[in-house]
């Protein structure tokens, strides 16, 4: 899109509005509205903040562990030995222990793949983001468009209930005088009946139409939400040129830049799995402190302890595995081969889209333009058969079936406009432009 309003003078905008329980709203600020408000933006935004954990999460790996412990421990039966007919107790009755303990991770070859792995991951919560902003454009835009057109049928429809009302009642006056039969009276009721009948049923089209882009921006269903883009700066919006190309980057489309970056993924399990098969080094350092006691006073207060201090180091260097970890690393080299190949398919699938979407909008605007002049045609048509008709020139059907030609031609104009907006909201999705 063009540009948006700045977020603090759109939420002034709408502060002010819903206090009027009312929304007033261009395309680009629904858009706007939608990318702030809808749920899956919300889920979006989520998902980036437990990313951004998962990469603390990881890195907290390889940083110092610092955990205590206390052990106390009663005896019922203390262990006794006779010596030289004496017995002699080989325990304390009570024992209290409290150890700190310190590890320190000094080389591990898959964790510093797990950290590159766990940013990887991050990127694709930000690729998911994008992804559903585009969808999320893309809905808004074509239900926008969708409840612009349904008011324009409505207003084409009340212009023509209009004018249909107002040739009954010159017809019924025709007939009072006695110049015209009661059959022409009839059919021209049929037909305004019929304009009121359609009319509700465009009305009903529309309220659900509204109803769904009300859920696409999260605001109340009570909320009178009034669009402010109309159908003419919204179809000048969708003209283009006939055969028009557009730059297509397709790096830069968000489709292929997910394919690639999960191409990026795999590349990383692959080094985790051969990094598996490096030594590991560690460090610790523990200290203790112990406290025996035969007569129940240990709670008493302190007496005295025992320390005890050890530092050491740990080094695990994986040998043999009967060939499993082969087999793993083998595995995340296929799934590698699988998510390249993938690429290429989005790549040609993305190539192919962008071509058949050009040719679905140059077919529907062409449509356009032609429907448009059937549209003028049919006008010119009927305001000369109406002309005729009471000049006495011509039969009621024939002005019955020129204003049914009218009718046609403007619906199949609304029709013609929604598939335009709809195939240029496709295009662009095609594209990258959202």
């Amino acid at each position: 899109m063009k540009k948006f309003i700045t977020l603090g003078a759109f939420l002034l905008v709408l502060q002010l509005q819903a206090q009027q329980a009312q929304v007033s709203l261009t395309l680009e600020e629904a858009i706007a509205l939608a990318l702030q408000n809808n749920h899956e933006m919300q889920v979006a935004d989520l998902e980036i903040e437990k990313a951004k954990k998962k990469i603390w999460e990881t890195t907290a790996i390889g940083l110092p562990q610092v955990s205590a412990s206390v052990d106390y421990n009663y005896n019922l039966n203390v262990p006794v030995a006779v010596f030289m007919d004496q017995v002699i107790e080989l325990g304390a009755r009570q024992s209290l222990s409290a150890v700190v303990q310190a590890n320190q991770l000094l080389f591990n070859g898959s964790y510093f793949v797990g950290l590159q792995s766990a940013r990887a991951f991050a990127k694709i919560s930000d690729l998911a983001k994008r992804k559903t902003e585009t969808s999320i454009t893309q809905a808004v835009i074509a239900s926008y468009s969708m409840v612009v057109i349904a008011d324009e049928n409505l207003n084409i429809i009340d212009r023509n209930i209009q004018n249909s009302g107002k040739i009954l009642h010159d017809v019924t006056e025709i007939y009072r005088a006695g110049f015209t039969e009661e059959q022409n009276v009839e059919q021209q009721s049929f037909s305004l009946n019929r304009l009121r009948a359609s009319r509700t049923v465009a009305e009903r089209q529309r309220d659900m139409g509204l109803l769904g882009l009300k859920t696409l921006l999260n605001i109340d269903p009570e909320t009178d939400l009034v669009l402010l883009s109309d159908l003419e700066t919204l179809m000048l919006d969708n003209l283009s040129p006939m055969g028009a190309t557009y730059n297509v980057a397709l790096e830069q489309h968000i489709d292929y830049q997910m394919a690639d970056h999960q191409v990026t993924i795999n590349e990383l399990q692959v080094k985790y799995q051969k990094s598996m098969a490096l030594p590991q080094l560690s460090t610790f350092f523990r200290h203790g402190e112990n406290n025996f006691s035969q007569d129940g006073k240990i709670f008493m207060g302190f007496q005295e302890f025992f320390p005890s201090t050890v530092w050491g180091l740990q080094l695990n260097i994986p040998i043999f595995s009967s060939f499993q970890r082969r087999a793993i690393t083998q595995q995340a080299e296929i799934d590698l081969d699988i998510a390249k190949v993938r690429r290429d398919q989005v790549q040609k699938q993305m190539e192919q889209d962008i071509r058949s979407r050009q040719l679905e909008y140059d077919s529907a605007l062409d449509n356009y333009y032609v429907i448009r002049e059937l549209v003028e045609l049919s006008q010119r048509i009927y305001d000369k058969e109406q002309i005729k008709y009471f000049e006495g020139l011509s039969s009621s059907m024939d002005l019955t079936n020129t204003e049914n030609q009218l009718f046609q031609a403007q619906n199949d104009l609304i029709q013609v406009s929604l598939q335009l907006m709809n195939a240029k909201n496709e295009l662009y999705q095609a594209i990258g432009r959202y």
